[in-house]
């Protein structure tokens, strides 16, 4: 089953050790093994572990970053509507709003 918003298997993702001795990740308990991460003869243990940690973190925390680029959007846009003067802080705005803006894009897979 995937998550029908964004096509890929549902959020949390863990890790489990594979009966070889490889790193697993894994969706949920209705899911088998969606990817793994074996021992190369250039990381360490230690260095594996921390990758996976850090693939799962960023998995994890997808849908709650993009809520809040989208939330702090909005809050950018107002602002930005509300203001008459000050350029500068305009630019400013108009800059933050341009990245948020590419960010979420980029989340939402419809740029490269």
């Amino acid at each position: 089953m995937t998550n029908t918003k964004t096509g890929h298997t549902p959020l949390p993702w863990q890790s489990v050790e594979a009966t070889d001795g490889a790193i697993a990740f894994i969706g949920n308990s209705d899911h088998g093994p969606i990817g793994w991460l074996r021992q190369s003869g250039t990381n360490s243990e230690e260095e594996n572990a921390t990758n996976i940690e850090f693939i799962l973190s960023a998995c994890n925390s997808y849908e709650a970053l993009l809520e809040a680029c989208r939330f702090t959007l909005l809050v950018m846009r107002t602002i930005l509507v509300m203001r008459t003067n000050d350029d500068d802080i305009k630019q400013h705005e108009r800059m933050a709003i341009a990245m948020l803006e590419a960010a979420i894009a980029q989340a939402e897979k419809k740029t490269p």
